[in-house]
């Protein structure tokens, strides 16, 4: 497959934070290395803030490591979590059992997935796979039926009519007097709803047995598609315990129809998502989901490697790029190719750091990405060798912390200002920056869509897209020895001007990003951002922001950014 190649190496282009990673690293590593790997997890985090997808692999890791009592501090809070979810998990798996059982009698075809059909195939037993809901896939023709025999079991709509409507077409979701949620869907997936869609889910179920009742679940190449998608679904709001469900099935079936998982991706035109979700797996098991794999993937979809090819030349990472291929994905793609190639090409051609004025000068408008620089490491962990553009040297004193500003100078002596490649660094020379604190912090943010103005059901998901242009005098940089990434976020109001909620959810368009020190100056960066409306009836102000993470609100340092007026009400 060698010819097929088109990087030597692939990686994730998604942070996984070292906490994360050793959580997940503890739980699939060997016996030997997994009780190290969780020790030293342990010596990292504080309990009480750790992201939501630690929390929900909490079960597991109290499953996994109960003997280890005595060096956890946190065993008994974990234990604690386990029997939470062992007794709630035991309600909702009770009344699900009743409620899948009429639907058999009754002739209702239906097909277990996400967490209930994971439980169910692979993990035996309830407690150690967290979920909030049971979800299972039905026929649009027994949509009306099924819902008589969910309400004859007491269960209600879980949202407002208006937000039902605002959903029920990929899913109507459901709950009982315990809140447990039972979540019935016309579609297997929000992105691909067109009849016909999920022929070949029906097609693949397997049956499995619960208790002596015969169900339906998906297959184990239509959970792993399901699996991958919503878990990168909203990429700002990541968690990554969707990551050990991943493994798990690969690890527990003696083979994957791979190009099931592809076709169905192909056809459902979710060929990125899936590609960025194997490319996290990878980056956190690479015996699982292995570089021949992902090269196998991209041959497969020589248009989608095209466009990844040209990205990687827009921002700077052609490192272990195959150069050979090139030319050949050039005339598969030719257009879409020579427009980026020429505008990278362009960029490259003026100079970014004969001063700091002109490093933020520099502007790629049409492709609005960010730079970047590839760090090399000797056995000391010392920086050895860069991939750059040229053009960079002149500037790494604004980029990294310099030890010897003489061995810099020859750098930028020695080397051509046009082109990239590998640069040698004597050891020692350079440092990344450990405070990426900026001394002003200026911005401007535009609407694109313009929705200045809205109403909305309570809950309901307003998409927006937004310009963010650095106005000030320095370079936004962001590495993983400095992890404040910088996003774009909102507050919200209520009419009188007093605060509602001040953290919601952020896009982070500038984040840490393995071995690289990525960077803006001026230039405009699109940003796509979801506003969540709060759930009470009321008039509302949305104030966006943007965010230095851990630093600094782009707002609190004189910034003005637009606001959206939001009326919130129920409609029948």
């Amino acid at each position: 497959m060698q010819d097929l190649e088109i990087f030597d190496y692939i990686e994730s282009n998604y942070v996984i934070h070292d906490a994360q990673r050793l959580l997940l690293l503890s739980l699939i590593a060997v016996a030997s290395h997994s009780i190290e790997y969780f020790k030293k997890w342990l010596t990292m985090i504080d309990f009480d803030a750790i992201d939501s997808g630690s929390f929900r692999l909490m079960p597991l890791v109290f499953s996994a490591f109960q003997t280890m009592q005595a060096e956890n501090p946190y065993h008994a809070r974990m234990k604690g979590i386990y029997r939470y979810v062992s007794f709630k998990h035991a309600l909702l798996f009770a009344k699900g059992r009743m409620i899948f059982q009429q639907l058999t009698q009754e002739g209702i075809e239906f097909i277990l997935f996400k967490g209930a059909a994971l439980t169910l195939k692979y993990y035996h037993n309830k407690a150690v796979r967290m979920m909030d809901d049971m979800d299972f896939l039905i026929h649009d023709k027994d949509v009306l039926r099924a819902e008589e025999i969910l309400f004859i079991h007491g269960l209600a709509y879980r949202y407002t009519k208006e937000r039902r409507l605002a959903f029920h077409e990929h899913s109507l979701d459901y709950i009982d007097a315990n809140e447990n949620g039972y979540d019935m869907h016309r579609y297997a997936l929000p992105e691909s709803m067109y009849p016909g869609v999920d022929e070949g889910i029906w097609a693949r179920s397997i049956a499995v047995d619960w208790n002596g009742l015969s169900v339906q679940v998906m297959s184990a190449e239509d959970l792993m598609l399901t699996c991958c998608v919503n878990g990168v679904r909203h990429l700002a709001e990541l968690r990554y315990d969707w990551v050990y469900d991943v493994i798990t099935i690969i690890r527990r079936e003696p083979s994957i129809a791979w190009q099931v998982i592809y076709e169905e991706a192909n056809a459902r035109k979710l060929i990125q998502p899936l590609f960025n979700a194997l490319t996290i797996i990878h980056d956190i098991s690479p015996h699982t989901v292995p570089t021949q794999q992902l090269y196998t993937f991209l041959a497969n979809h020589s248009a989608y490697a095209t466009d990844l090819l040209c990205t990687l030349v827009s921002e700077g990472r052609s490192h272990g790029l195959n150069q050979a291929l090139i030319q050949p994905m050039q005339a598969s793609r030719k257009q879409t190719f020579l427009m980026r190639t020429i505008r990278y090409l362009g960029a490259v051609n003026r100079s970014l750091f004969p001063g700091q004025r002109n490093l933020h000068d520099q502007q790629i408008s049409d492709e609005h990405k960010p730079h970047h620089i590839r760090c090399f490491y000797d056995e000391q962990q010392q920086i050895n060798l860069l991939y750059l553009r040229h053009q960079y040297l002149s500037g790494l004193s604004n980029l990294f912390e310099i030890c010897s500003s003489a061995d810099v100078s020859r750098l930028t002596r020695r080397y051509p200002t046009m082109g990239e490649g590998y640069v040698k660094i004597k050891p020692g020379c350079l440092m990344i920056k450990s405070d990426s604190t900026l001394n002003h912090y200026q911005a401007k943010l535009t609407i694109l869509n313009n929705p200045r103005h809205v109403v909305c059901a309570p809950g309901q998901r307003i998409p927006l897209q937004l310009k963010l242009l650095n106005q000030g005098s320095w370079l936004w940089i962001s590495s993983r020895h400095a992890e404040h990434p910088y996003g774009v976020s909102y507050h919200v109001f209520y009419q009188d001007g007093t605060l509602h909620t001040w953290d919601c959810p952020r896009y982070y368009f500038l984040q840490a990003r393995k071995n690289y020190v990525t960077f803006l100056g001026r230039q405009p960066i699109l940003c796509d951002l979801q506003i969540e409306a709060p759930f009470e009836v009321g008039h509302y102000v949305i104030q966006l922001d943007v965010v230095h993470e851990g630093i600094n609100w782009y707002s609190k340092q004189g910034n003005a950014f637009p606001a959206i007026t939001l009326h919130v009400e129920e409609r029948e």
